[in-house]
């Protein structure tokens, strides 16, 4: 028997119109007798406001519209073209209660969801969300459904071991046992997929992943925001708009959410005057150390791959304890030719080696000739136009790019090659890498 759907929401029940006018003309009569001064407003969140190129600038944020950012006590609001990502500060969000499975959902623009499955249908899943009202996600846009357990570490990537199939909905248990077929719904119970005709049910407690086969949307042209909230949840966002107290978003997916000040972490900015490298299209060659023709390069994907705001092992970003959310990670020897089409002005950003996952940073610590070593060059047009100027290594902070000109540049390859010491652990990032169209 299918699950039962999702029963609606009664709608809130409210008094008499002329109930409530009574009322409001009574405490207004009764607030006029005493004195007393009308609700304050609440209090304005401080905030660090980070631009792509310059100092940053702190105080509480007023408001947020489609174009631009206001401070309390600054006259001139800030041009969000000119805004990298705003800061939250001296704010925490209330932890996810109840009962439900955890989860992260990853949606087809690229929301990714954190949170707990309380209801579920042949339609879609609601997931509680720690300082957010419940999300209703149509399985239409959802791309994986992922296990979440408490303790899981933030280098585990489920679907690069479970990966998904062509054509087809599939579901993996943490046994390792795979059920592909079609979606046909889900319950509290699990997921249940149709194999012409053969059903089978995933349990919750048994599911490492679920892919959905349904593809990702187009990247969106011209600004984006993304509201990253203090439990994990991303939202990428089309449009958004702040008022001091709550971020009003329409999702990349479609969905309509507010995210209260005193849930949000970060707000990330981009895709106006400043592009994120890492956004566009990239050529990536990579030179192992003993090239070997009879070795096929599929066989050095699974280390050696260029990835996007994420390294290959799975990890974020992380430069000597620093994590950065926007970035391409590489390995030594390698190419990344980016291409700009004459179409931006400058090009500046970061440079080092990747700290790796736990494992990786065990043995490379005591061990001189196990942590990474490499060098890097940055040419436009296959000229020069910065390098490392020798060995960067293991442990060392980001090197800063300075501002580039690269106006009417063609094509920007990013180089990395092998440093002094031998290439184990050349994991390498670019980050922070952004691109200021010509205007």
């Amino acid at each position: 028997m299918p699950p039962a759907p999702l029963a609606p929401r009664p709608a809130r029940r409210r008094p008499p119109r002329a109930r409530l006018a009574l009322v409001a003309t009574a405490l207004a009569l009764v607030a006029a007798l005493r004195g007393s001064p009308a609700r304050a407003a609440p209090a304005l969140v401080a905030v660090e406001v980070v631009p792509f190129d310059g100092p940053a600038v702190a105080g509480p944020l007023a408001e947020v519209t489609a174009t631009t950012l206001r401070l309390e006590g600054r006259a001139d609001p800030i041009d969000l073209d000119t805004v990298r990502e705003v800061r939250f500060a001296g704010t925490t969000a209330p932890a996810a209660t109840g009962e439900g499975t955890p989860v992260r959902v990853g949606l087809r623009g690229e929301e990714l969801i954190v949170g707990r499955v309380t209801a579920a249908d042949d339609v879609g899943l609601e997931v509680a969300v720690a300082g957010l009202a419940p999300l209703r996600l149509v399985f239409d846009l959802v791309r994986r459904v992922e296990a979440d357990p408490p303790g899981r570490p933030p280098c585990d990537q489920t679907a690069t071991r479970n990966p998904p199939r062509p054509n087809a909905d599939v579901a993996y248990t943490r046994a390792g046992d795979a059920y592909a077929g079609t979606l046909e719904g889900a319950s509290l119970d699990g997921v249940v997929l149709d194999d012409g005709g053969t059903k089978s049910t995933v349990r919750w407690a048994d599911l490492a992943i679920l892919h959905v086969d349904e593809p990702a949307l187009a990247a969106p042209t011209g600004r984006t925001v993304e509201v990253e909230t203090r439990g994990g949840t991303r939202l990428p966002s089309t449009t958004a708009t702040y008022d001091g107290a709550t971020w009003t978003l329409a999702t990349a997916s479609g969905l309509a959410v507010k995210v209260p000040a005193a849930a949000a972490a970060v707000v990330r900015f981009g895709g106006g005057r400043y592009v994120h490298a890492s956004r566009l299209p990239f050529e990536y060659r990579h030179t192992p150390p003993n090239a070997d023709e009879a070795v096929p390069a599929e066989y050095h994907a699974p280390w050696y791959a260029a990835t996007v705001d994420r390294m290959v092992l799975g990890c974020p970003l992380r430069i000597a304890g620093v994590t950065y959310r926007h970035g391409i990670a590489v390995h030594s020897k390698s190419t990344v030719s980016l291409p700009l089409g004459k179409r931006y002005a400058r090009f500046f950003g970061k440079f080092g080696v990747d700290d790796g996952d736990e494992t990786t940073r065990e043995t490379q610590a005591p061990l001189e000739h196990l942590r990474g070593d490499v060098t890097a060059r940055v040419l436009a047009d296959g000229r020069e136009v910065w390098s490392s100027g020798g060995s960067v290594k293991w442990g060392q902070p980001a090197r800063v790019l300075p501002p580039l000109d690269v106006t009417g540049v063609e094509t920007l390859v990013l180089e990395v090659d092998f440093g002094a010491e031998s290439d184990t652990n050349d994991y390498a990032d670019w980050v922070d890498v952004v691109l200021e169209r010509a205007r």
